[in-house]
């Protein structure tokens, strides 16, 4: 079946933006001179700009921060506004003053911050230099503004930063328009941003991430409007986005797509529909930003460790063929073990995973293996997901000490008792071998059986390719 088939309509779109990428390289070899105003429009936000535009996420169990930074000598008076993710209309907004050089940490959850507005929600913050306190005319300030946020996640103890997200004030001519100018959408417009695709460089196994209902990963995609009056809004902006993985090894792993009305926050699994991706791969998704902007967050985490990015503008969508015949999946066999040993008198029971695949007698080990533990009410741990009274129950035994091993214990029933115990690790090379994974200190009644332990295993190579093979746990060594 042909790409534009598989891709849909979005793909026509595709094209068109390598027409125009290419009409505008053949100007530049013929030194013709680009329109004025080219540098109204940029594909990716900066990290610094005469308005910054932040994701937050005041959910539950989930707390953000932002700063803001006026690196210039003299003050700048700001309005901060929160938007709901489907930018209906703003939430709340406060007004602060940053002297010369100086800065200021938000905390969207506090009740003097919006009269608390934000809290429970995810959306837009815009921070916008306005002419005074009592006047909330967009203006330039004197110098680009500077910051960053934090978003974290109270259930894995994991959190990411990054710069917000910027973008200067034009002139008709395309320059930065004088200090103090006002932003009237007419003389002076601020920069909107227009990305042709918006990719994820790469991602990691979703398999081997936290699940997506704990921001295991978040595609976050905002589409919005620019209104400008005596105040500055955004208003949401719709777009069907198709959606194409592409595998480690650059075959399409899934096609999908992105229903963006104001801000999606959603995740890999969810736009690739009812593919399976059990790989590390990239994400290209068709975006058009028409006459307002659109930009992209991606971030990822296992366990307690997570990294967050903006997601780069590409020229087009590659042509990421299908395999010819499907690589068949690995069976992931089932360890369940239990040697009919009794808790010790000390209250605790030590068990060892041990992890078993083919390396090829001996020539090659894993990069990336989660092994999950299935166990019975007889054991515990101390703590839910990520906690580290959870890390502290959890040894590595692999010997690696460059890669990033995590675990997270869950409640899989719904009764409010965990059940379910996840140990990872990942490399940025094959260095882990078959044998002695992780040793599990739980807790138990001292005399009594202690039962059996299930196990599942996730195991693949440096390329995501899964490497089949097993896990099996042990008490008493």
């Amino acid at each position: 079946m042909a790409r534009i088939e598989r891709f849909g309509a979005k793909a026509t779109m595709g094209g068109r933006a390598r027409v125009l990428v290419g009409a505008a390289a053949l100007l530049a070899m013929l030194g013709v001179a680009a329109q004025a105003g080219a540098q109204a429009t940029v594909t990716v936000p900066g990290t610094s700009g005469d308005q910054l535009i932040y994701f937050y996420d005041a959910r539950t169990d989930r707390v953000p921060f932002l700063t803001v930074a006026n690196p210039a000598a003299t003050p700048v008076v700001i309005e901060v506004a929160f938007y709901p993710a489907n930018l209906s209309s703003r939430l709340g907004e406060s007004v602060f003053t940053l002297p010369g050089g100086g800065n200021i940490v938000i905390d969207p959850t506090s009740s003097s911050v919006a009269g608390g507005a934000a809290a429970g929600n995810a959306g837009l913050a815009v921070v916008t230099p306005i002419a005074s306190a009592s006047d909330t005319q967009a203006v330039v300030p004197p110098q680009p503004l500077v910051g960053g946020y934090t978003l974290a996640n109270l259930q894995l103890a994991a959190a990411f930063g990054e710069n917000p997200y910027g973008r200067l004030a034009v002139g008709s001519n395309g320059n930065r328009a004088t200090a103090g100018a006002e932003v009237d959408g007419n003389a002076v417009k601020y920069q909107r941003f227009t990305p042709t695709v918006l990719m994820v460089p790469t991602y990691f196994n979703p398999q081997d991430l936290a699940p997506p209902a704990q921001d295991g990963n978040r595609v976050i995609v905002a589409a919005f409007n620019d209104s400008y009056g005596a105040e500055f809004n955004v208003t949401a902006l719709s777009d069907n986005a198709a959606a194409l993985f592409c595998d480690n090894e650059g075959f399409e792993a899934a096609v999908g797509s992105a229903a963006v009305n104001g801000v999606l926050v959603s995740s890999l699994q969810e736009i690739a529909g009812s593919a399976t991706l059990n790989a590390s791969g990239k994400l290209f998704l068709d975006v058009n930003a028409g006459n307002g902007n659109v930009l992209g967050i991606f971030a990822q985490s296992l366990g307690t460790f997570a990294a967050g990015q903006r997601m780069p503008s590409v020229a087009s969508v590659p042509d990421c063929p299908q395999r010819t015949s499907p690589t068949p999946t690995p069976t992931r066999t089932p360890g369940p073990t239990g040697n009919g040993t009794t808790c010790p008198a000390s209250g605790q029971a030590s068990a060892t995973i041990r992890i078993a695949f083919d390396n090829a007698g001996g020539s090659a080990n894993a990069a990336g293996v989660t092994t999950t533990l299935s166990y019975p009410a007889s054991v515990s741990i101390p703590g839910v997901g990520g906690q580290q009274t959870v890390l502290d129950r959890v040894t590595n035994l692999t010997g690696v000490t460059s890669g990033i091993f995590s675990a997270g214990d869950n409640d899989t029933n719904g009764d409010n008792v965990d059940d379910q115990l996840a140990v990872g690790l990942i490399t940025t090379t094959n260095a882990i071998a078959p044998g002695d994974f992780a040793r599990v200190s739980f807790d138990c009644t001292a005399g009594a059986a202690l039962g059996t332990v299930g196990c599942t295993a996730d195991i693949s190579d440096a390329l995501g390719t899964e490497l089949g093979g097993s896990c099996s746990v042990s008490f008493g060594n």
